[in-house]
């Protein structure tokens, strides 16, 4: 019996199909994708403390210093410290500061994770009367500070407690430990912009977390000012 003619056509088309179906690979040929990175080397402005994905418009530049370090390692920001007005007394006493939302702001884009350090140490106070040392063994208290950023890294360690001697030693007040070697860079703490703060609290008119501890009968009547120093060094010195 002949098979209709149909159906031979269509197996005579799928052997055909199978045949034409053998693939010969050659070897595989690579390209390249690069790409550059440089560090930047322009200023870094104030963000706003509570909230670092905005910048300060709280008239920064009033609050405290906006220093215009280039990058890409750079202190960015200090606050000043307001103590108010206080009665004299001839026992020690111990005041809250006045400013709120004291901090301070680094920016780490050197892309190199060595880390780094910020210390700070308080001047004697001078009194404005008669340009003269006052207020002597005086100490500023930096007390359960923290940090925060828009950064994936890991956060820079602050103290839990900070004692800052008029006319003494720097102190460190926050550090940054460097990546672990051999390690990527995101190992390191502290990359991109990070605030270090002692906040109040909200609703707070004096912030207990910032204060000035005066000896008895040191205090004489008029102002009195003190400069501290605030200095960002490379890689945590393990203080």
């Amino acid at each position: 019996m002949k098979k209709p003619l149909a159906y031979i056509l269509t197996a005579g088309l799928a052997v055909s199909l199978i045949a034409s179906g053998t693939i010969y690979a050659e070897e595989p040929a690579n390209s390249n994708a690069t790409v550059n990175f440089t560090a930047p080397d322009d200023p870094v402005g104030p963000v706003d403390p509570t909230d670092p994905t905005q910048p300060n418009t709280d008239s920064p530049e009033d609050n405290g210093i906006i220093t215009g370090q280039n990058g890409p390692l750079s202190l960015d920001y200090v606050s000043h410290l307001d103590f108010g007005n206080q009665e004299i007394s001839t026992s020690e006493e111990i005041y809250s500061s006045e400013t709120t939302e004291p901090y301070i702001q680094v920016t780490d884009l050197r892309g190199s994770g060595e880390g780094w350090d910020v210390t700070a140490e308080v001047s004697n106070f001078i009194s404005d009367e008669d340009g003269t040392v006052s207020l002597p063994s005086s100490s500023i208290q930096l007390n359960n500070g923290d940090t925060v950023s828009t950064s994936e890294s890991a956060n820079p360690v602050v103290p839990a407690s900070i004692n800052l001697v008029t006319g003494g030693d720097s102190t460190t007040v926050v550090s940054a430990a460097s990546r672990v070697a051999e390690e990527p860079v995101n190992t390191a703490q502290g990359l991109g912009t990070w605030v270090t703060r002692w906040l109040a609290g909200e609703g707070n008119t004096e912030n207990g977390n910032v204060t000035l501890t005066v000896p008895g009968s040191t205090a004489t009547a008029g102002s009195h000012t003190a400069t501290i120093t605030w200095t960002l060094e490379t890689g945590p010195t393990g203080e």
